[in-house]
């Protein structure tokens, strides 16, 4: 076990959302592999739209994400893009929050590009907060069919979370070499 703090955010708040279910598998696969592992559910954590004026929400979320040396972010592709939820959530980030931070990233789709679109969206805005991205990410093709039931975890997927995984603690070790 590594002594990194890792935080999930799960970017999806839709009713009856697919995208839980292959975010509880990654999780399930990598909480004894973390020294901590903290999950942010955007369900769970009712962050209002981003207009600066709910210090008390946004300083909560912000301080839950503080201790994580490395962030998985898990979100759907909504119309090309991220979902509304995971942008609105960065929109919290100022310039610090995420400097040196490992940053990887999982796409859900119930189509066959697995949201790699929507990756492709996050690629290019997320070093602008200074973080590090793996070059390893996981889209998730026809999530309905791949994730059917909620605890269950695809071999395929299973080894791609674990190389994720492997390689958010080999950059996070290399920035952080105290860990």
């Amino acid at each position: 076990m590594t002594q990194i703090n890792l935080g999930v955010i799960i970017g999806s708040v839709r009713l009856n959302r697919a995208t839980i279910r292959p975010a509880k598998a990654f999780i399930q696969q990598a909480e004894n592999q973390f020294k901590t592992l903290i999950t942010l559910d955007l369900l769970n954590l009712d962050l209002p739209m981003y207009d600066e004026s709910h210090p008390k929400v946004e300083q909560k979320f912000l301080e839950a994400i503080k201790p994580c040396e490395a962030l998985i972010l898990i979100f759907p592709e909504y119309n090309y893009r991220p979902s509304p939820a995971i942008l609105n959530a960065l929109d919290y980030f100022r310039n610090y929050e995420l400097k040196n931070k490992v940053l990887g990233l999982i796409s859900v789709s119930n189509g066959n590009f697995g949201g790699v679109r929507a990756q492709m969206v996050m690629r290019a805005s997320l070093p602008t907060f200074g973080c590090y991205l793996t070059s390893n990410t996981v889209t998730i093709q026809n999530v309905n069919k791949t994730f059917p039931l909620e605890g269950e975890n695809d071999p395929i997927y299973k080894e791609k979370f674990q190389k994720l995984i492997e390689e958010v603690i080999q950059l996070t070790s290399k920035l952080n070499p105290k860990l």
